[in-house]
This record gives C-alpha cells, structure tokens and sequence, in this order.
C-alpha cells in the first residue's frame, strides 16, 4: 500500500511538472491587452488615452517577442528589453495627464521594489528615488 501511494504521488509530480512546461507564452496582443487594463483601471485612463496606451504597449510586446525569438543570450536580452521598456514608458507618460504620471511613476517604484525583494536584492529603495545602473 506504501509503495502504491509513492507511486500515485511520484505520477502525479511528473504529470504536474509536464503541464507545467507546456504553459504558453502569452501573445503579445494578449500582454498587450493585460498590461492597457490594469493601467486603465489603475489611471482611470480615457478611452483615447487607453487606445494611445494600447497602441505602446502592443508595440513594445511585438519588439520584446521578436527579440526573445532572435536570441537565446539573456544577458544581451535584458539590455534591449530595457530600453525597449524606458522607450514605451516614456510614450505612456506623454499620454497621461500630470496626475496619472505621479500614480504611473509611483506604480512603477513599487514595481522596481517588489522584484528586487523577489531577486534577494536587498531592501527597497524609497519611493522618488531613481534607480543607479
């Protein structure tokens, strides 16, 4: 009975761990669209401004899918994604008005913090202040 108990967990891991490789990507459109969203929701953004933003950020997606597609060098990756992502931010806020840019900003520090405490990078930086590379 012991054994039939290891066994049935032992499947189940490998069947877990299979279902867990074949998650897919979602499309760019797809990211797109979550990311518009949220900051609609989160900005109270008006239907242009929710379309202009819809528009960054489906362009920066499409980049950012091409060129994890291109390359398989992370390191050379996270580079060009950066900028990718300072060149849609920097649209975005040409978008918003000087409000929505202090709640965008302020997002955007929160964001920085909460990945850097997941990575193990020490304690966060307080808000308003910029990010030394």
């Amino acid at each position: 009975m012991k054994k039939l108990a290891i066994i049935c967990a032992f499947m189940l891991g490998i069947v877990s761990l299979s279902n867990a490789q074949n998650r897919k990507m979602p499309s760019p459109e797809e990211r797109a669209k979550r990311n518009t969203d949220m900051l609609a929701s989160k900005l109270n953004l008006s239907d242009d401004q929710k379309a202009k933003v819809m528009a960054i950020n489906l362009e920066q997606a499409t980049r950012v899918d091409s060129l994890m597609k291109a390359s398989t060098d992370m390191k050379a990756n996270r580079s060009a994604m950066k900028g990718i992502r300072e060149t849609a931010n920097t649209k975005i806020k040409a978008v918003l008005t000087d409000d929505q840019k202090k709640q965008y900003e302020t997002m955007q520090e929160e964001m920085r913090n909460r990945m850097q405490n997941r990575q193990g990078g020490g304690a966060p930086r307080p808000a308003g202040q910029a990010e030394e590379n």
